[in-house]
């Protein structure tokens, strides 16, 4: 694969996002550093990172995906809309047991990198409280997490903050940069 294209791998992570290419900016420094040893399994195993859209939090859980692809390990994103939505056809599916099965390969899964929870979603009781179980069974069996989301830490389930501020299993790290993605001028 060259550089000179918006190349993709077949799980829709761009293969192009590094942590030698990330945008390092005032305010992202400890998100930045907190990634790239949680790329190499230190022995803390879940991070919940937060800030405003465009800081490079997806930038980020890419480039673990792509460090790991290139150590031969293979694992994938998923953005907070599409857990959701497979969780409701899951619900409303006409196999017996398939919302159930769909829910524990989210909690079970050697990784889950979760992009942007809260987005695009009602924000329901219902969402956050498959969000809390799949969280607490992670943190339970200490299953590789990441979260990223846009939200404040007081708008997240006060269980799932809990289990991240746990410093022997979880760290929790806020990027104070703002939207750095390029500007259209308006006149």
């Amino acid at each position: 694969m060259t550089n000179q294209t918006r190349e993709q791998s077949p799980n829709n992570i761009q293969t192009q996002k590094t942590f030698d290419n990330f945008n390092c900016v005032k305010g992202v420094e400890l998100a930045l550093e907190a990634f790239k040893e949680l790329s190499i399994f230190p022995g803390w195993f879940m991070l919940l990172c937060y800030g405003t859209a465009g800081c490079g939090k997806t930038h980020l859980c890419e480039a673990v995906v792509n460090y790991w692809r290139e150590e031969g390990f293979y694992t994938s994103v998923i953005e907070w809309p599409t857990l959701i939505r497979n969780l409701k056809s899951a619900m409303h599916g006409e196999y017996h047991g398939l919302y159930d099965e769909v829910f524990k390969n989210y909690c079970r899964a050697d990784t889950l990198i979760m992009d942007d929870v809260g987005m695009g979603g009602t924000g329901s009781n219902w969402e956050w409280g498959e969000f809390e179980e799949i969280i607490c069974y992670r943190y339970k069996n200490n299953l590789f997490t990441i979260v990223t989301t846009n939200l404040d830490i007081p708008q997240l389930p006060d269980r799932v903050v809990s289990r991240f501020r746990d410093k022997s299993k979880a760290r929790m790290v806020k990027i104070g940069a703002d939207d750095y993605r390029p500007k259209l001028s308006i006149k």
